[in-house]
């Protein structure tokens, strides 16, 4: 059994995962998005995306609140991000570029 799954109206539907939730839950959204993708219209949804300087200088894989639709990823407009947070996503960012390019 991969799971148990129970109705309880206080909490709604709770699921009870076992076994490679990871690899399931993963394959299971990424059928959600080709499907939201095939239906032709842009939805906003919380995604992992590299970012190439769309906003001020960043470069790597992060998450934000993009529209997402057939022809892929997009802003309706970029985020508004304040100097510390920017400061500090750049240092999380050249941490994991490190930490990528650094040999075990």
């Amino acid at each position: 059994m991969w799971g148990s799954h129970r109705q309880d109206k206080s909490l709604g539907s709770i699921h009870y995962p076992a076994g490679h939730t990871t690899e399931i839950t993963t394959a299971h959204s990424v059928v959600d998005l080709i499907a939201l993708a095939m239906e032709g219209d842009d939805i906003q949804r919380p995604l992992q995306v590299r970012l190439e300087n769309e906003i001020a200088g960043v470069e790597g894989v992060i998450g934000l609140p993009v529209l997402f639709g057939p022809a892929g990823w997009h802003f309706k407009s970029p985020p508004e991000i304040a100097q510390d947070e920017l400061d500090a996503l750049h240092i999380c960012l050249d941490a994991i570029a490190q930490a990528n390019t650094t040999e075990p």
